[in-house]
């Protein structure tokens, strides 16, 4: 799990309303009234890490090396979403989590031998994955229609490899091993986000809202840990990476009384800021939800 120095972002997140005045948001922007949202989400989601750094394929000297995890982990999320006001300013918390799923992942590392062997060893195959997430907003200022704030959020994904071959290749001479290897790898992966929001109302009726909300995460932090039992005995393994990410949302409800229901589409990415410790995120969601006001 995250250490508490890791946890600044989201620390400073849920302090800020108590450091600084809050600014009304106009009627026209917000509902303020205290809701509760209950949402199932489908997402395509696609996620992978490459790192470089020195290893061995055989035992001897060190050689340049690097690492790719890709993993599917499409799923169906089930989030609740708190809205309330706190130390003046409009604030919400949502936690969301995903059942356990079989779907596709691969770990393959790459060695560059001093003969000038290119080796590539590792699995491709089925992973059981699951996650859950908690993400934390607030609002600062507000100008015409806009509502400004900021946000931090965590998820955590657990991978555990299932029984798949072990393929290993060579570049010289050209030639393809396979091995069949049990399921003794679990990894887990770690998104610590931070940075600022917008949204507003794009369409507004008696009956009919449609907002549009964006995400600027420029504080972006995903650590990849990695259990291999058989080979380190007792040891995780540690990689960190830095980046940024964005997310956008849009989304249209129908109101009636306190009810209201509609669906939302979200687009997200992340991208590293360095080629040799990458994170690379594709999501795409559709959600379903319901909110329940306060009187």
């Amino acid at each position: 799990m995250p250490s508490l120095t890791e946890l600044l972002p989201l620390v400073v997140v849920l302090t800020a309303p108590f450091q600084q005045s809050s600014i009304p948001v106009p009627p026209a922007v917000a509902d303020d009234r205290p809701s509760m949202t209950i949402a199932v989400t489908r997402r395509r989601h696609r996620f992978d890490y490459h790192v470089d750094n020195p290893s061995n394929f055989e035992p001897g000297p060190l050689v340049p090396h690097f690492f790719e995890q890709r993993y599917d982990a499409d799923n169906t999320w089930i989030s609740v979403k708190g809205e309330y006001r706190i130390g003046g300013s409009r604030a919400a918390t949502e936690v969301g989590f995903t059942p356990r799923v079989t779907s596709s992942g691969s770990d393959i590392d790459t060695f560059f031998q001093p003969s000038g062997d290119v080796i590539t060893s590792g699995t491709d195959g089925e992973v059981r994955i699951w996650s859950l997430s908690i993400q934390q907003w607030f609002d600062l200022a507000s100008w015409r229609r806009w509502r400004f704030g900021i946000t931090a959020a965590y998820r955590r994904s657990e991978m555990d490899f299932l029984p798949s071959d072990r393929i290993v290749t060579h570049s010289l001479p050209p030639s393809v091993q396979r091995e069949p290897v049990g399921g003794d790898e679990t990894t887990w992966s770690h998104v610590i986000a931070s940075g600022v929001t917008a949204s507003a109302p794009l369409a507004a009726g008696a009956r009919w809202r449609v907002l549009g909300d964006l995400e600027a995460l420029p504080i972006t932090r995903a650590r990849l840990n990695i259990s291999l039992p058989l080979k380190y005995p007792g040891e995780i393994l540690r990689q960190d990476t830095f980046g940024f990410s964005a997310r956008g949302r849009l989304s249209a409800e129908r109101q009636l009384g306190r009810l209201s229901a509609g669906g939302a589409l979200t687009l997200g990415g992340s991208w590293g800021y360095r080629s040799s410790a990458d994170y690379h995120e594709r999501l795409v969601g559709g959600e379903a939800f319901v909110r329940l006001s306060s009187p």
